[in-house]
């Protein structure tokens, strides 16, 4: 069993981060955090809410009194650092894969695009013409 002393939420956020470092990936642990007080229940969402907005993967908090002492209690659950990387390389993949395939297929992209090019430009110069004049 390993404790986190702390007065400070940066104490706890440390200590949370140490003890999921602890774990093996898909390991689970119990944390019950002793309070002077129960904490309201938009305090506990609170927390559950930013908890899971930092990376933490845990189940939601759950607020008891156990021997006279106010306790919160959650399972903190270490996730997948390796999806998490991978994730943030998908948009990089997809960009290199489509500037790639528009290197390869330039010729046919440019005669696909400069018929609508002509035609766009075309009609916002008769488009400028018509509007320039006065309604009669």
């Amino acid at each position: 069993m390993q404790e986190i002393v702390g007065c400070t939420l940066y104490d706890l956020a440390a200590g949370l981060t140490n003890m999921e470092a602890s774990l093996p990936v898909g390991g689970r642990t119990q944390v019950e955090l002793c309070t002077e007080i129960l904490p309201a229940q938009d305090a506990i969402e609170e927390f559950y809410t930013h908890a899971t907005d930092n990376g933490f993967h845990m189940s939601r908090p759950q607020t008891k009194i156990i021997g006279g002492v106010p306790t919160t209690s959650f399972v903190l659950i270490k996730g997948s650092p390796e999806w998490a990387a991978l994730i943030t390389f998908i948009p990089v993949i997809i960009t290199g894969a489509l500037v790639a395939f528009g290197l390869a297929r330039i010729e046919t992209i440019a005669k696909a695009i400069t018929p609508l090019a002509l035609i766009l430009v075309s009609g916002a110069v008769i488009i400028a013409i018509a509007v320039r004049k006065p309604v009669r």
